[in-house]
C-alpha cells in the first residue's frame, strides 16, 4: 500500500506521518499487535484498515457498548458498508443477538462490518457455519487474555486476518500480548509511546500533582482539587473512584455535594485573589446512567469554558475508549493498583488541547499521623516514612501505584518523573539545538583556572550559570556540569548560537502541610526532590529484594520441571527470565551492576536450560534424531518439534531472531541440504521436478509403476487437473505444462486407462442394452459418471482431441447413454415420493432411492449437479416443505431447538413431560439433557447449540439433586410450620408421594445412596411422612447395638481430624490432583464434615455465621463475590437473588455452581472483586498464598471474610498467628470475633 493511498483526501480520514506507518505495518501482517498511547488515533487507523483492506466481512470487537456507539457517530459514515451491532442494546445502527438474523446478514454478498463486544463474541462465533471472518480487530485488547475470551479468540480457527490493538499489552494476572523474546509469539507491528505523541504535539504535557493531607475527610479532598484547579487552571475534571455507592465518605454518590465542593473552593481561592471562575458543575454518574445522559455529560465538560469549572466523579464508566477530548485534570479519588486502569484513566485528559498543552494528574494522599507517633528523632521519622513507602498499602502507595504504572508504560517517563531533567534529557536537548557533549574531563580546580582567562557558560541539569573572566575576554567557553561524577565536560558547537534549556515535560510537585513538613524535616522548596530521592531509594531495595525472591522461585521451577516456565504457565517468571537475558546482553539495569551479573552467570552455568543458545542445539540435535529414526519431518502439525522446525524456517527466511547470526545460518543450511524433507513445498516440488527429467531424459521412459517417483508423476497430473494443491501456484503450473509437452509420455498412461475402461463399458452395453448401474458395477458407473461430466465440461481427458471424438461415437452407436439426466432425476423424485405416501418413512439404508436421496441433500446444499437446474431446485424445496420427514437431522433438530427457546421465553420454564400439551417437546428436551451428558452429541455445532441454550436458560442446566434439596428444605419448613404433611392435590403433596413411590422402587433420583439416606432420615424425623404403620407379624429378634450419638460425634470428629491431618501437608496444587484422580475422597471429606456441623448450634456453623455477615450488606446493586473452597456452594444457594453474584471455587466441581480451581491462582483479574470469602478453606501447606491471593483479586476497600478453628492458628494469643498472617499480606482488620471458630472481617 503506498503512502499516496494512504494520504485520504476525506481529512476526516488523513493519517498523519505515525498512523501511515503503523498502517503499512500492519498491511505485512496477518496477525499482529499495535500498541499506541490512549488518544493517538487507534479507532482511525481501523477505520483505514477496513478501507484499505477491502474484505468481504470485518468486525471490530469493543470492550463496551458505549465503545460501539461512539464509533458509530464517529465513523460509521465513512463505510458504505451494511452494519450490525451484535448485542441486547438497542444503538443507532441495526441491532441484534438473533442467531437466525445474524445468520441472514452473514449470508450477504457484499462487504460488510459487524461491531460487537468481547462479551457477545460467542454469539457471532456459533453463526459462522464454517466460515472464516476475513479480519476481525480488538480495540483495547488487553480484554482478549480473560480465560473465557482465550478460548476464543486463540483457540479458534476461525480468522483470516487478527489485529491486536491495546495502550497496555501487559495485562492483569500477568498475561502479556506479545513477547519481545519469543519468536513465536504475535508480532508488535507498531508501537507508539505516550513521549513520541508528546514530541509530535499529538498529545498534552501532564505534571503529577500530588497534595498530601492529615485530615481524613472529603473536604480535604475537596481543597485538593480546588488548589490543583487555582493553580494550575485546569478546570475540566474527571474524578475516579473505587465504589459507587458503597458506605465509604468517597463512594461516587456520597462524594458528590457540588455545595460542599464550592464552600472548599472558596476557602482555598482567597490566596488567589486574581483567579476568578464564574460557575462551577459538579455531577457523577455511574453504570445506571443512561447513554443518552452520559453523552451529554461529557459533551457540557469539553464545551466548559476556560473561567467555568465542569467536574464528573465516576468508577468505571469513564474507562477505556472513552473520547473526552478537552479534559485536562484527572484525579485519583481512591488509590488504584490496576496498572491498565491508572494509565487508561490518566489517557482520559492528555488529548492535545493548544489552549492549555499542560494537564494534570492529581493525586490526594492521606498521611496518617498515627503511623510516626513513637518517632522522636529525625533518624526515627525517616526510617518510618521508608517502611511506609514500601509497604503495599503504605502512607504513600496512592503515589507510588500512579509512579509504578508510568513505569510499565515507559521508563523513560518515570525517569523523567523523578529527576527531571537528567543528563539524558539534557544530551537531547542539546543535540536537538546541533551540540554535543565531549570527551575531555576537567576538574573544579581546572574551570577555577579558566575562569581567570575566559567567559565561561556552565550548563547543570536544572540551570545554566555564566561566569566572566577577571580580564576582558571575547572568548566563551561552554561547559556541562556531571553532578553525579562531579566533572565538567565542554560542549561542542557553533559559538554564536544561543543555547536553550531543555523544556520541562512531565514533573512531580507537591503539597503538604507544616506537619507533614515536619515529620520530613525539610523545607517546603526542597520537598519534591527529597520525596523523589527516597522513592528512587525504596525502589532500588525494593526491587533487589524482589530479584533474588524472582531468581529463588526460577530455580525451584526449573529443579522439579526441567526447564523455564511458559509464557501460558508462569507469565510474570518467563517474562522476568527474558528481561534479565536481555539486560544481561546489554548490560542495562540490574545486568549493570557486577554482583548481579555474577549471580546470573552462576545461575546459567547450573541450569543450561537458561542458555537459548544451548537449548537450540538440543532441539536441533533432537530434529537429527526424529528425522534418522522416522525418514520423514516431525508430525504432528502443531507438535513442540513440527513448531519449532516451522519457527527456524519462518526466521530463516525473515533473517530474524537466532537466524540472524551467521553461525546459526550456515548450520540450518547443512541442515535442508541433508534432510529435503525440511525444505518449503516448492523447494521440493523443484527437486522432485528435476529427478523426474533426469530419469526421462536418462531412460526414454516414465518411472516404473510402484515406485514413489511415478506415484509423484500421477500426484501432479490429478492437481494439474483439478487445479489443486501446489498447482494453484501460477509459474509450477506452466512449468508443469511445458513438461508435459517436452515429454509427451508422463500422460499416455492416463489415456490407456480411459480406453481400457472404454472398450469395458461397450462390452457392458453390448451385454445388457442399458448403461450399468451402482448396484450392477460400482466402478464402472463411477468412471462412465466422470466422463458424462468432463466430455461436458471440456476437461481432464476429454481435452484431448482424438478422445473427444471416440467418445461422441461412442454416444452415437449408444443412444441410451444420452438419457436425459433431467427426467432420470423426475423419475426417481417420483419414485421417493411414492414410498414415503405408502411407508411414512424414509427408503431404507442401503437402497439405491436412499443413496440417491443422500446425493440430493448433498447437490442442494453445494447448489451443483443437478442442483444447478433452478427449476429442478424449486421442485425440490417444494418436496422438502411437504414432506418435513426429508430435513437434515441436524436442520430438524435447530428447529426442536428454535421452539424450545419460544416455550422457555413464553412461558419463563422448561417444557414438563407429564403434561399433555407439552409432553413432546418435553420428552425431547429429556433426551437432548441425557444424550449430553452421555457425550451423545457427536456433532461439535449441535452440542455448542445445546451448550449455548444451557447458559442462557438456567432452568435447564438445574442440578436435580439441587433441586430435590430445594423441595426437600420447603418441605421441612411446611411441617414445621403445620405438623402434618402438605393437604391432598398441592404440589408438594404430589412431590411427596412421588418420593415414597422413587423410594420404594429405588428409581430415578432415590436411586442416589446420598439422596436416599436423607431421604430415610427426614421419614425419621416427620412420622407424619411414613403414612399408618402395621405391626409386624415376625419374631421379635434380639437388637442390636446401636452407636450413641456422643459415640458418633467422637467418631466423626476423629475421622475429620485425620482427614485434617493429612490434607494440610499437601500443597494445593497436589491437593487438587489427588481430588482430580479420585472426587470420592472429595465427597467423602465434606460429607464427613457436613456430619460433623449438626453437632454444632445452627448459628454457629461457619458458613452460616458468613451468611449472617452478608445479610448485613445494604446495596442497591448486585456486589462480585469470590467464595475461595466453597464446597458444595451452600453460601451462594442461599442467596438466590439479584444482591450478590456468586464465583465459587473449589477443588472439584460438585454441581453447576462450582468451577474446579486452586485457588492459590484464582486466573481472576487484578482489583476485579468486591468481597471475598475463605470459610474453612485453609487447608494445603501453601494455605498462605490463599489471603494474598484474596488481596490481589480484590478492588481497593474489597471486604475479605476469613473464617478458621481458633485452636489451629493459635500460639500465644488466640488466633493470633491468623491475625498476623492478614496484616502481614497488607489487610486492615475491621472486626475480629474470636470464639470456637475465628472470623476475621478485613478491608484491603
Amino acid at each position: 500500500m503506498s503512502t499516496e493511498q494512504l494520504l485520504s483526501r476525506d481529512s476526516r480520514l488523513s493519517n498523519r506521518p505515525y498512523q501511515i506507518e503503523a498502517l503499512q505495518s500492519i498491511f505485512q501482517h496477518e496477525k499482529c499487535v499495535v500498541k499506541m498511547f490512549c488518544g493517538t488515533g487507534k479507532s482511525r487507523i481501523m477505520t483505514n484498515v477496513i478501507l484499505h483492506e477491502n474484505k468481504q466481512l470485518s468486525v471490530i470487537v469493543f470492550p463496551s457498548l458505549s465503545l460501539i456507539q461512539q464509533y458509530s457517530s464517529d465513523y460509521l459514515e465513512m463505510f458504505d458498508h451494511p452494519c450490525l451491532n451484535i448485542s441486547s442494546e438497542m444503538l443507532d445502527i441495526e441491532s441484534t443477538t438473533d442467531e437466525v438474523r445474524i445468520r441472514t446478514f452473514l449470508q450477504r454478498q457484499e462487504r460488510k462490518l459487524i461491531l460487537i463486544t468481547y462479551q457477545s463474541l460467542h454469539v457471532l462465533l456459533a453463526c459462522l457455519d464454517g466460515q472464516k471472518i476475513p479480519l476481525i480487530q480488538y480495540d483495547e485488547a488487553h480484554h482478549t487474555t480473560g480465560i473465557e475470551c482465550q478460548k476464543l479468540v486463540f483457540e479458534t480457527d476461525c480468522f483470516e486476518k487478527q489485529v491486536f490493538y491495546t495502550a497496555t499489552p501487559e495485562t492483569k494476572n500477568g498475561r502479556v500480548l506479545y513477547d519481545r523474546e519469543d519468536e513465536a509469539s504475535i508480532p508488535l507491528a507498531f508501537e507508539y509511546t505516550y513521549l513520541q505523541g508528546l514530541a509530535a504535539t499529538v498529545l498534552n504535557e501532564f505534571d503529577v500533582c500530588v497534595d498530601m493531607y492529615t485530615e481524613k475527610t472529603n473536604h480535604s479532598v475537596y481543597e485538593a482539587i480546588a488548589r490543583a484547579i487555582l493553580t494550575r487552571g485546569t478546570s475540566r475534571g474527571l474524578l475516579f473512584h473505587s465504589g459507587v455507592n458503597g458506605e465509604r465518605n468517597t463512594s461516587v454518590w456520597n462524594f458528590v455535594d457540588e455545595d460542599a465542593f464550592k464552600v472548599a473552593f472558596a476557602k482555598v481561592a482567597r490566596a488567589f485573589p486574581e483567579k476568578q471562575y464564574t460557575k462551577i458543575t459538579f455531577v457523577g454518574m455511574d453504570g445506571t446512567t443512561k447513554m443518552a445522559e452520559r453523552k451529554q455529560m461529557l459533551s457540557a465538560l469539553d464545551q466548559t469554558p476556560m473561567d467555568e469549572i465542569y467536574l464528573i466523579s465516576s468508577c468505571d464508566t469513564i474507562g477505556e475508549g472513552v473520547d473526552t477530548k478537552r479534559a485536562n485534570l484527572c484525579v485519583f479519588v481512591d488509590p488504584k493498583t490496576s496498572t491498565i486502569q491508572l494509565i487508561q484513566n490518566i489517557g482520559r485528559v492528555l488529548r492535545r488541547n493548544p489552549e492549555q498543552p499542560v494537564s494534570t494528574i492529581l493525586i490526594p494522599c492521606w498521611i496518617n499521623m498515627e503511623n510516626y507517633a513513637g518517632a522522636e528523632t529525625r533518624e526515627q521519622k525517616d526510617a518510618l516514612i521508608r517502611e511506609q513507602m514500601r509497604a503495599t498499602n503504605g502512607d504513600y502507595s496512592p503515589v507510588l501505584n500512579v509512579l509504578g504504572a508510568l513505569r510499565q508504560e515507559d521508563e523513560d517517563l518515570y525517569e523523567m518523573c523523578l529527576h527531571y531533567p537528567s543528563r539524558k534529557h539534557k544530551e537531547d536537548s542539546l543535540r536537538e539545538q546541533g551540540f554535543e557533549i565531549g570527551e575531555e574531563e576537567y576538574t573544579h580546580e581546572e574551570v577555577d583556572e579558566m575562569r581567570q582567562t575566559s567567559n565561561l557558560e556552565i550548563h547543570t541539569d536544572e540551570e545554566i550559570r555564566t561566569h566572566e573572566s577577571v580580564q576582558e575576554s571575547e572568548e566563551t567557553t561552554r561547559l556541562y556540569y556531571d553532578e553525579e561524577e562531579n566533572v565538567y565536560y565542554p560542549i561542542e558547537g557553533d559559538e554564536d548560537t544561543v543555547i536553550e534549556p531543555p523544556k520541562p515535560k512531565v514533573r512531580v510537585s507537591i503539597h503538604q502541610n507544616e506537619e507533614i513538613q515536619m515529620l520530613w524535616s525539610v523545607k517546603e522548596v526542597d520537598f519534591t526532590k527529597q520525596f523523589c530521592t527516597v522513592v528512587i531509594e525504596c525502589e532500588v531495595s525494593r526491587n533487589e529484594e524482589n530479584w533474588h525472591l524472582r531468581r529463588d522461585e526460577l530455580c525451584a521451577y526449573i529443579d522439579v520441571n526441567g526447564r523455564v516456565p511458559l509464557l501460558k504457565e508462569n507469565p510474570s517468571i518467563h517474562t522476568w527470565v527474558d528481561n534479565q537475558k536481555q539486560n544481561y546482553g546489554k548490560r542495562i539495569q540490574r545486568m549493570s551492576i557486577p554482583e548481579f551479573r555474577t549471580i546470573w552467570e552462576e545461575t546459567v552455568r547450573k541450569f543450561p536450560c537458561l542458555d537459548n543458545d544451548n537449548m537450540w542445539h538440543l532441539k536441533h540435535a533432537e530434529l537429527y534424531a526424529y528425522i534418522d529414526a522416522n525418514g520423514k519431518a516431525p508430525v504432528p502439525k502443531g507438535s513442540p518439534l513440527n513448531q519449532w522446525v516451522s519457527d527456524q524456517k519462518k526466521n530463516y527466511k525473515k533473517h530474524r531472531g537466532r537466524m540472524s547470526k551467521p553461525e546459526f545460518r550456515a548450520i540450518w543450511e547443512e541442515t535442508l541440504e541433508k534432510y529435503p524433507c525440511l525444505r518449503d513445498l516448492t523447494q521440493q516440488w523443484y527437486m522432485k521436478h528435476n529427478e523426474l527429467c533426469v530419469y526421462i531424459d536418462k531412460y526414454g521412459k516414465v518411472p516404473p509403476k510402484g515406485s514413489s517417483l511415478n506415484g509423484w508423476r500421477h500426484t501432479q497430473n490429478d492437481c494439474y487437473d483439478n487445479k489443486s494443491c501446489i498447482m494453484k501456484n501460477e509459474d509450477i503450473r506452466r512449468i508443469w505444462e511445458e513438461t508435459i509437452q517436452k515429454y509427451p509420455c508422463l500422460t499416455v498412461d492416463n489415456e490407456k486407462v480411459w480406453h481400457m475402461k472404454h472398450a469395458e463399458l461397450c462390452a457392458y452395453l453390448d451385454r445388457n442394452n442399458k448403461p450399468p448401474t451402482l448396484r450392477t458395477d460400482k466402478l464402472l458407473t463411477g468412471w462412465l459418471s466422470n466422463t458424462k461430466t468432463h466430455f461436458q465440461k471440456c476437461n481432464r481427458i476429454m481435452g484431448h482431441p482424438h478422445i473427444r471424438t471416440l467418445w461422441e461415437e461412442t454416444i452415437r452407436k449408444y443412444p441410451c447413454l444420452t438419457i436425459d439426466l433431467n427426467d432420470l432425476w423426475h423419475t426417481k423424485h417420483k419414485e421417493l415420493c411414492r414410498h414415503i405416501d405408502l411407508t411414512r418413512k424414509l427408503p431404507s439404508k442401503g437402497s439405491s432411492l436412499n443413496s440417491w436421496l443422500g446425493n440430493q441433500k448433498q447437490n442442494y446444499k453445494k447448489q451443483e449437479n443437478s442442483m444447478e437446474n433452478e427449476d429442478i431446485r424449486a421442485i425440490w424445496e417444494e418436496t422438502l416443505r411437504r414432506y418435513p420427514i426429508l430435513s437434515d437431522r441436524d436442520e430438524q433438530w435447530k428447529i426442536k431447538l428454535a421452539e424450545l427457546h419460544i416455550f422457555i421465553d413464553t412461558n419463563k420454564r422448561c417444557p414438563q413431560e407429564r403434561k399433555d400439551s407439552e409432553k413432546i417437546l418435553g420428552n425431547w428436551t429429556s433426551y437432548q439433557k441425557t444424550n449430553y451428558k452421555n457425550q451423545g452429541m457427536e456433532n461439535p455445532e449441535i452440542r455448542k447449540l445445546w451448550e449455548d441454550t444451557l447458559q442462557k436458560y438456567h432452568c435447564l442446566s438445574t442440578d436435580l439433586v439441587a433441586q430435590w434439596y430445594l423441595k426437600r428444605d420447603k418441605l421441612c419448613a411446611y411441617i414445621d410450620a403445620n405438623s402434618r404433611v402438605p393437604p391432598k392435590g398441592t404440589p408438594l403433596n404430589t412431590w411427596v408421594n412421588r418420593q415414597k413411590s422413587n423410594y420404594k422402587k429405588q428409581d430415578r433420583i432415590m436411586s442416589d445412596p446420598e439422596i436416599r439416606k436423607s431421604w430415610e432420615e427426614l421419614v425419621q424425623k416427620y412420622p407424619c411422612l411414613s403414612g399408618k404403620t402395621t405391626k409386624s407379624m415376625k419374631l421379635a429378634t434380639v437388637a442390636q447395638p446401636t452407636e450413641s450419638s456422643e459415640q458418633k460425634r467422637q467418631r466423626v470428629h476423629s475421622e475429620l481430624s485425620q482427614l485434617h491431618q493429612k490434607y494440610k501437608t499437601l500443597t494445593s496444587e497436589h491437593l487438587r490432583q489427588t481430588f482430580e484422580d479420585n472426587p470420592s475422597l472429595w465427597h467423602t471429606y465434606h460429607a464427613i464434615s457436613e456430619e460433623n456441623e449438626k453437632s454444632f448450634p445452627e448459628q454457629e456453623i461457619p458458613r452460616n455465621r458468613i451468611i449472617q455477615e452478608l445479610c448485613k450488606l445494604k446495596s442497591k446493586r448486585t456486589k462480585l463475590v469470590v467464595d475461595m473452597g466453597c464446597g458444595k456452594a451452600h453460601i451462594a444457594r442461599y442467596f438466590q437473588d439479584t444482591r450478590f453474584k456468586f464465583i465459587n471455587l473449589d477443588h472439584v466441581s460438585s454441581n453447576e455452581l462450582v468451577v474446579s480451581r486452586d485457588i492459590s491462582n484464582t486466573e481472576l483479574d487484578d482489583d476485579s472483586v468486591e468481597i471475598c470469602i475463605l470459610s474453612l478453606a485453609m487447608w494445603g501447606s501453601n494455605c498462605t498464598s490463599y489471603v494474598r491471593e484474596a488481596y490481589r483479586i480484590l478492588e481497593s476497600n474489597g471486604i475479605l471474610y476469613l473464617i478458621e478453628p481458633t485452636k489451629r492458628w493459635t500460639e500465644v494469643e488466640p488466633a493470633d498467628k491468623l491475625h498476623a498472617l492478614l496484616e502481614e499480606s497488607g489487610f486492615r482488620i475491621v472486626e475480629k470475633k474470636i470464639e470456637k471458630f475465628a472470623m476475621f472481617i478485613c478491608s484491603k
